[in-house]
């Protein structure tokens, strides 16, 4: 990422200076400049934002991205509580992340709107919370994030890059807007195709179906293994089928293979939901009904999984620390962030909760476990430990998940 700054500001201060010489040469005043910069973490917007002003600086003039008075900047951003943001925000650089307060996020967004800082470093995630901030120079530092759980580096979704390039807005008197995409040399041909070239449309029903068809089941919608089929015949999916097999891993296009796959996918879905007790096939294997567990996962819209994991685990004897540790294993917390280099920050803060946290199988992937991580989150909840802001928002995204399932309990 370090490699990237020096390009991202030639990139800035280049769209800039076309800007002011073809501003000059039409004798009209703008000030459309403005440029956002994506990066793949949180931990980067900071850093980036620094480095930018550091450049800035090496150029002596560390007030570039300014584009008002320092003083009347100095008194908008006295009311933010994140000390680096203020300090960046006097020199004309912000940056935006989901840790950031809701007051902190104004400021900076307003400031942005109003023309007053020319350059707004933002989070990969923020790229779908900004539809309404334009910017007539978009750069994207790298099309890499680090996934966790996996521990190792992914390309962004190209869903994502095209939200990031839709920032970049034709309107103003320029008529001229840019984006600059910084990826590997070997991911550019890649890029080039489904950047410049219609991409397609797929469905990825077939990877959720269990929670659809069991919260039709307990809705009577299905009733049937038949009810099952016709279902999918209204969905994107089954209009995908045939005009592109191979991503759904269909043999072949004609009514027979149409035919038996779907059956085959809603033997296997209405299967699964079975053994999980979510609902129950009568002795014809026909006639499909929801059960307790079944409605009780449709109503407060958690997976199935979790309904059967709470079925097994939990009893009349289970104590609260045992309910603890029940609701951390949920299926709804494997999506939680796992970031770089967060062990120690998280074993500080393992030593001063109450509880002990779960064990696992591999101490060195103890903290890339979702279950170690959510049971953590809670513990510090409950104790009302100060976190990082990193982990704050992790903290209120959990929160705001575990609702459903304790009453689900």
């Amino acid at each position: 990422m370090a490699s990237l700054v020096a390009p991202t500001y030639r990139a800035i201060c280049s769209d800039s200076s076309a800007k002011q010489r073809a501003s000059d040469a039409m004798d009209v005043d703008t000030d459309e400049n403005s440029a956002i910069v994506f990066v793949s973490s949180r931990r980067q917007c900071r850093v980036v934002a620094g480095d930018l002003l550091t450049c800035a600086a090496a150029d002596g003039v560390p007030s570039r991205f300014l584009r008002a008075d320092s003083a009347q900047i100095e008194q908008n951003v006295q009311n933010v509580s994140d000390r680096a943001l203020r300090e960046f925000l006097v020199y004309g650089v912000g940056y935006l992340h989901d840790a950031l307060s809701a007051t902190d996020r104004q400021t900076v967004l307003d400031l942005f709107v109003s023309g007053s800082i020319q350059v707004l470093v933002a989070s990969r995630e923020s790229c779908w919370t900004l539809d309404a901030i334009r910017a007539h120079t978009v750069v994207i530092m790298g099309a890499e994030r680090y996934h966790g759980r996996e521990h190792r580096y992914t390309d962004y979704a190209i869903p994502d890059v095209l939200q990031m390039m839709g920032r970049a807005s034709l309107s103003g008197s320029s008529g001229h807007a840019q984006c600059v995409l910084m990826c590997l040399g070997n991911k550019r041909e890649f890029y080039k195709k489904f950047l410049y070239e219609p991409l397609p449309l797929e469905s990825r029903l077939d990877s959720q179906l269990h929670d659809a068809m069991n919260s039709e089941v307990a809705a009577k919608t299905i009733t049937s293994k038949q009810d099952a089929v016709d279902y999918l015949t209204w969905t994107l999916m089954y209009r995908r089928l045939v005009q592109n097999p191979n991503y759904y891993g269909l043999q072949g296009t004609s009514h027979e293979h149409l035919s038996d796959y779907l059956s085959e996918l809603i033997e296997s879905t209405l299967g699964d939901l079975a053994a999980a007790k979510c609902v129950t096939i009568d002795e014809d294997e026909l006639d499909v009904t929801p059960t307790n567990l079944g409605l009780v996962s449709a109503y407060y819209q958690i997976r199935y999984l979790t309904v059967e994991m709470f079925s097994l685990s939990l009893s009349a004897k289970t104590k609260l620390r045992g309910v603890l540790d029940i609701v951390s294993a949920a299926d709804e917390f494997e999506s939680l962030p796992i970031r770089h280099r967060e062990s120690s920050v998280l074993s500080r803060l393992a030593n001063r909760v109450p509880v002990p946290l779960p064990g696992t199988d591999n101490e060195d992937t103890k903290w890339t476990s979702p279950r170690v991580r959510t049971h953590l989150l809670l513990q510090a909840h409950f104790s009302r430990l100060t976190l990082p802001a990193d982990l704050a928002a992790d903290q209120m995204w959990v929160l705001a998940r575990v609702a459903p399932l304790l009453q689900a309990m």
